[in-house]
């Protein structure tokens, strides 16, 4: 039987994560001025909170310092999502998308899932049930998920995917400007050779290059 913390292997990637996560907000805020950085630094603060007190969550002893911990944990979880959405907004300058009441009312799922978990003792929406389980001597949460937390789980794909399809919709949307752009500079350039070679080909332009060319 495990008893007492533990630094169980498992929790390792997650530990490494969360290094990768504070070295890249130290970055992040050297560029901090760029856009979309201030949604950069809040999705890799969110990773980051999401995947240290998972590592903590899977060292701890017992299942009331788990689920506490699980608390603090949903703080990253509920917030990486929307953190993706604000990020490919902000880069992309969609920033219409969020106007007016579309902004705050992306928050309410979020918010609701956070005061689910907080009171998670209180009620089955989060969790129908939990239980430890010991897998190669490590205790790890096992949960019957509730309707709400399957809820919160498609509204964040959801989220997840409108963000992607921002960031590959302007990525198209950039790429056919660059070709129009290509394309209009190629037209001019065979406009002005066009040009050119008639005014070489007009009879008196062509005498008078002829005349500069005897002069000289």
């Amino acid at each position: 039987m495990v008893t007492g913390w533990q630094l169980t292997p498992y929790a390792i990637p997650a530990l490494a994560a969360t290094l990768a996560a504070i070295a890249m907000l130290a970055l992040t805020y050297r560029r901090r001025h760029a856009p979309g950085a201030p949604a950069f630094s809040l999705l890799i603060a969110a990773t980051g909170v999401w995947s240290g007190f998972d590592a903590a969550i899977l060292c701890a002893p017992d299942l009331p310092t788990k689920l506490l911990l699980t608390k603090f944990e949903y703080v990253g979880i509920v917030s990486a999502p929307l953190a993706w959405l604000l990020f490919a907004v902000r880069y992309c300058g969609q920033d219409r998308w969020l106007r007016g009441w579309r902004g705050p009312a992306l928050a309410i799922v979020p918010a609701v899932t956070l005061v689910g978990v907080a009171t998670l003792e209180r009620h089955r929406w989060i969790y129908e049930s939990v239980r430890l389980v010991e897998r190669d001597s490590t205790l790890v949460l096992a949960a019957d998920y509730g309707i709400w937390f399957l809820i919160f789980s498609i509204y964040s794909y959801l989220l997840i995917a409108v963000a992607t399809f921002i960031f590959l919709w302007t990525l198209s949307a950039a790429e056919r400007a660059f070709r129009l752009e290509a394309r209009n500079q190629d037209a001019a350039f065979r406009a002005w050779q066009v040009v050119t070679q008639m005014v070489l080909d007009t009879p008196g332009v062509a005498h008078a290059a002829c005349r500069d060319d005897d002069g000289a």
